[in-house]
């Protein structure tokens, strides 16, 4: 029902901050392919009728997007949850095109407090990246990603020592469970020889 009457409804703001909740519950659920298949219909969130000049009548002056980051976000890590929106390179490849539209807005020059959030946001999502490369088992391009991120940002938390002992600590026990389970292997083959 909500389904419909978001598709029946004309895009502005508030049907916008109703379909980011709609995402948010639906990848919260893990029902991805649903959220997939829904998402689908906003393209790359870049169409024309998803900017405030569209709708010049309704908000006269405002400027940009009508999207907000957190549906950004949303939409950037759904293929690493769904495959069938591109998987990791998928993820991948929408991360790092929101830090280039992030990086052309801090070119663009921003008053200080925009300026933040933007770069406040650029962090977040290049260490959901770093996690994503963490995650596939590309551990060392996550920590130099990390260690990148600190260096960029020195005032921010970002958990560099943290995340590289996890990371590290991940791949060494996944080495030992592999090991454990072909000792346990061998040991179930020599037993049935005897």
């Amino acid at each position: 029902m909500l389904t419909e009457l978001l598709n029946s409804a004309e895009m502005n703001p508030n049907t916008i901050k109703l379909w980011t909740l709609r995402f948010t519950l639906l990848i919260k659920l893990k029902l991805y392919s649903t959220a997939d298949v829904e998402m689908a219909m906003f393209g790359s969130l870049d169409n024309c009728d998803l900017y405030y000049e569209f709708y010049h009548v309704e908000h006269p002056g405002k400027k940009g997007s009508i999207i907000p980051w957190s549906l950004r976000l949303l939409w950037s890590i759904l293929p690493l949850h769904c495959p069938s929106a591109g998987g990791l390179y998928g993820a991948l490849d929408r991360m790092y095109g929101l830090v280039y539209h992030l990086d052309q807005a801090l070119l663009a020059g921003l008053p200080y407090l925009q300026e933040q959030r933007v770069i406040k946001n650029k962090t977040s999502l290049l260490i959901q990246v770093a996690g994503a490369l963490a995650g596939s088992g590309s551990i060392q391009p996550a920590i130099k990603l990390l260690k990148q991120i600190k260096s960029d940002q020195p005032d921010m938390a970002v958990p560099v020592s943290n995340a590289s002992y996890d990371c590290t600590t991940k791949l060494a026990t996944s080495t030992r469970e592999k090991v454990f389970w072909e000792r346990c292997r061998i040991n179930s083959l020599r037993r049935k020889k005897k």
